[in-house]
């Protein structure tokens, strides 16, 4: 509470820098996959330890505008044909969704 005094906060990741546990008790949400840059432009970057899956993207009325396998831990997948705007993905293992989220494009 004062001014020189800090927490620490531990986390504990895997070998792909995804979330696997902390020393509180504190909900984080752990995340399986994230889309970096957000918002971005001309391409996101898929960070995810969960492959081989498939990347779904969705626009804000709900059609599928992008579909991409996935097979490596870090993919980058170029998004100029898209329209600026407001896009939902999900990631796909065996068919079952174990990532959802939004990715804004400038």
């Amino acid at each position: 509470t004062g001014p020189f005094e800090r927490e620490i906060f531990i986390l504990k990741v895997d070998e792909n820098g995804l979330i696997t546990s902390t020393n509180k008790e504190e909900s984080i949400p752990i995340k399986n996959a994230i889309i970096t840059p957000n918002p971005g432009k001309d391409y996101l970057q898929l960070h995810t330890g969960i492959f081989p899956a498939a990347l779904q993207m969705f626009d804000i009325n709900g059609k599928l505008i992008l579909e991409e396998e996935i097979n490596q831990n870090s993919t980058t997948i170029h998004t100029q044909s898209l329209s600026s705007g407001t896009y939902i993905w999900q990631l796909l293992k065996d068919g079952q969704v174990v990532e959802t989220d939004k990715w804004v494009k400038e």
